[in-house]
């Protein structure tokens, strides 16, 4: 087995506590997506152990520790290249999308960040799209005409929302809502106004997610107002998230 001693290869392991962090959605211990591999311990010259971990492109070399943070040395070897101990080695993704190796014992573990061969971090995830910062909803499939209460219909779409809120771990928004150029101006601002503030106490309600809201009518449409596609278009509500 080749073993990387190189500063970059054990400079990061970490008491396996730093693995209690809530990861970021679809991360964490995935073994579907990840190759697990064996750990082993070697004892060097002077009877102390160290784990070791290679895949053949990347090996680390670190210490092994008990739980008092002591080097687990067990007198002199005369075998210094004996495996004595061989545990299964995971990947654990943090939420940036970059790999650690993941190792345990049940008495003590370590964590360290996986480097490819140039001494880079492998972050296969990192170049995974940020989630929308707006949804735009119909306002068509919220509300019936001229009204503000909230129809049948509107409640699977905006259970649907709120779960994706609860995963991304998002629980502020601003809502907007808007509407077509028929009716007066001020009578689509105050309808803009009472459609928001509808969205806004069924998410809090149910989800627990807090808004501040606004209305503002027929100011921006995003459609030709003199066909009928376009007033459909500017009838929505936009609801962007805030942290």
């Amino acid at each position: 087995m080749k073993i990387l001693t190189k500063a970059t290869a054990v400079i990061g392991f970490l008491a396996l506590g730093a693995c209690t962090a809530t990861p970021g959605e679809d991360y964490g211990f995935d073994s579907k997506k990840l190759t697990s591999l064996t750990a082993s311990i070697w004892v060097d010259p002077n009877g102390c152990e160290h784990w070791v971990v290679d895949d053949g492109a990347e090996g680390y070399l670190v210490a092994r520790r008990d739980r008092g943070g002591n080097p687990v040395c067990r007198g002199n070897s005369s075998t210094p290249d004996l495996p004595v101990l061989s545990l299964a080695s995971t990947i654990w993704t943090d939420p940036r999308g970059c790999q650690h190796w993941a190792i345990d014992d049940g008495a003590e573990g370590f964590l360290s960040e996986r480097l490819a061969r140039d001494g880079t971090p492998v972050c296969p995830g990192a170049d995974k799209p940020e989630p929308p910062k707006t949804f735009t909803l119909a306002a068509d499939a919220l509300f019936d005409t001229d009204k503000s209460n909230l129809r049948p219909e509107a409640i699977t779409e905006l259970n649907d929302f709120g779960s994706k809120m609860n995963q991304l771990g998002k629980k502020r928004v601003f809502i907007v809502g808007h509407t077509d150029s028929r009716a007066s101006d001020a009578y689509n601002q105050r309808l803009s106004e009472r459609r928001a503030a509808s969205v806004a106490a069924y998410l809090e309600k149910n989800y627990g997610i807090v808004s501040q809201t606004e209305g503002r009518g027929e100011n921006e449409p995003v459609g030709d107002n003199g066909t009928r596609d376009g007033r459909q278009a500017n009838r929505r509500v936009e609801i962007t998230l805030l942290d």
